[in-house]
């Protein structure tokens, strides 16, 4: 089967994201956590840490280039791998949030292999990312710092390298399901930033733009 007809079967998840983006220094990522306790209770997994492992890949035989990536959790190994794709941002000047389609599914560990060998796709680069989550209602929160992704002597075991900034990347979003337009999911991500202002300013923004 042709490459881009494999990739097309993905699409009858058409989820539609709806998130904000900013940063923190160090220095004010405990003030953020606390506030993130507050506001989102004591739930189970509120506060839990993370540490994620992602590759980028990029299938460069089109114009412009499909831009996907892969992840795991080096902390819970029971929990699959996925494959994650982000559409275009669309371009509505007068929507506050960034808003695209989305692509998020659960696979086997044999993705990277497939989406290379089998699809020809390239890799083209890798990071981790730890950091904590919470979740408020339908809103996901992140703050996660990235570390670069060095890999032992036999190239199979990767652990977090060194930080590649001194801040802290923050995400709240939340998705709309089957692509339903119609539930207010860009108002619960504006309502809930609001609440974090006085701390970080969170904004509309490309992920795809983020350093490798």
């Amino acid at each position: 089967m042709d490459p881009l007809l494999k990739i097309a079967t993905f699409n009858s998840i058409p989820n539609q994201e709806y998130a904000l983006y900013g940063s923190v220094l160090e220095s004010q990522v405990d003030t953020l956590l606390h506030r993130l306790k507050g506001l989102c209770g004591t739930l189970p997994g509120n506060g839990d840490p993370f540490e994620d492992h992602y590759i980028s890949y990029s299938f460069k035989h089109v114009s412009p280039p499909i831009v996907v990536r892969t992840a795991r959790s080096l902390i819970q190994n029971v929990v699959p791998w996925k494959f994650q794709y982000y559409g275009t941002e669309q371009s509505d000047s007068n929507r506050s949030v960034t808003q695209r389609q989305i692509i998020d599914a659960c696979c086997s560990v044999k993705i990277p292999t497939f989406l290379q060998e089998g699809l020809g796709f390239q890799m083209d680069f890798e990071y981790i990312m730890k950091g904590y989550s919470f979740a408020k209602n339908r809103v996901k929160i992140s703050v996660g710092r990235v570390y670069t992704a060095p890999r032992d002597a036999s190239g199979s075991s990767v652990l977090a390298g060194e930080p590649v900034s001194g801040s802290y990347l923050v995400e709240v979003s939340t998705v709309a399901f089957g692509g339903n337009t119609d539930e207010p999911s860009d108002k619960d991500v504006i309502q809930f930033a609001e609440q974090l202002k006085s701390i970080v300013k969170l904004e509309r923004f490309d992920p795809k733009r983020l350093p490798a």
